[in-house]
């Protein structure tokens, strides 16, 4: 980097010192968001969902420790919370827990032939202080931010 005289001194040395901290940035936060911090599920009962996820481990490199394949999944578009918590979520912090990944996801992805909706009408109340909505369903892709919640 070229520093002319015509900067002040203090300025030379606050760029100085922001070169460093960003020279002292840990690796895993630069590249944070990777195949690492995913976690995809599989419907395993559907051909679609395992043709889809093979293309997207393939081409995004998701090592096969961050794969979980599911059975028996409810085949609605629509189902309900507990449905939803018992088959789908339980199974996926249980497969975080026994392989060590605790901590390192920062992403749950889901392949295709999943239930994309889940009714919640008896957890509006405890809902309410992440949204507004009265609407009794909630997307499956925004359930896993409340899950704690919900347990």
């Amino acid at each position: 980097m070229y520093f002319s005289n015509k900067q002040p001194r203090s300025r030379q040395v606050l760029i100085a010192l922001a070169i460093c901290f960003c020279a002292l940035v840990p690796v895993d936060r630069v590249h944070a968001g990777g195949p690492e911090n995913l976690m995809l599920i599989i419907n395993a009962d559907s051909p679609s969902s395992k043709l889809l996820a093979n293309h997207y481990i393939e081409l995004r490199k998701i090592p096969t420790t961050n794969v979980v394949y599911l059975n028996g999944l409810p085949d609605k578009e629509i189902t309900t919370l507990e449905v939803f918590r018992e088959q789908i979520l339980k199974p996926i912090v249980e497969a975080m827990k026994t392989r060590g990944l605790e901590g390192h996801i920062d992403y749950i992805v889901y392949s295709s032939d999943f239930p994309t909706s889940i009714k919640v009408p008896e957890h509006l109340k405890k809902l309410a202080r992440f949204t507004k909505s009265k609407v009794p369903e909630c997307r499956a892709n925004c359930i896993c931010r409340t899950l704690q919640l919900l347990q």
